[in-house]
Formats: C-alpha cells, structure tokens, sequence
C-alpha cells in the first residue's frame, strides 16, 4: 500500500503526486489523495489493488 510522504506518477492525475492519505476501504479498493507537485492540486481517486501494482512509478 502506499505511505503519506511518497512521490509517485500514475493514475492519479496528469502530473508527479505526493500521496497525503491511502486507505483501503472494501476488499481490493482504495481511496488514494494526493497532491500535485507543480499545481498544488488536489487528486482523489479510487482505485483497485491491481491498478496500484501496476501502474505505479515510484519517484523518490
């Protein structure tokens, strides 16, 4: 699962992300916030076990 603090570019939006919060909230879902690097903007998107083993690029 990912941990606040992590930098990452995926599904999250159009651009490098700093996740604040991720919690599981049904069996293989979860809700994922995060923050862009550049804009500031708030992202907040569900997402399934899968996507976040597969789609994840680790940054930092």
């Amino acid at each position: 699962m990912l941990k606040n603090g992590e930098i990452i570019k995926g599904p999250f939006g159009p651009e490098i992300v700093e996740i604040k919060h991720c919690e599981q909230i049904d069996d293989g879902l979860y809700l994922v916030e995060s923050i862009g690097r550049q804009t500031n903007r708030y992202y907040d998107r569900y997402l399934e076990q899968y996507q976040l083993e597969k789609h994840l690029e680790f940054c930092s």
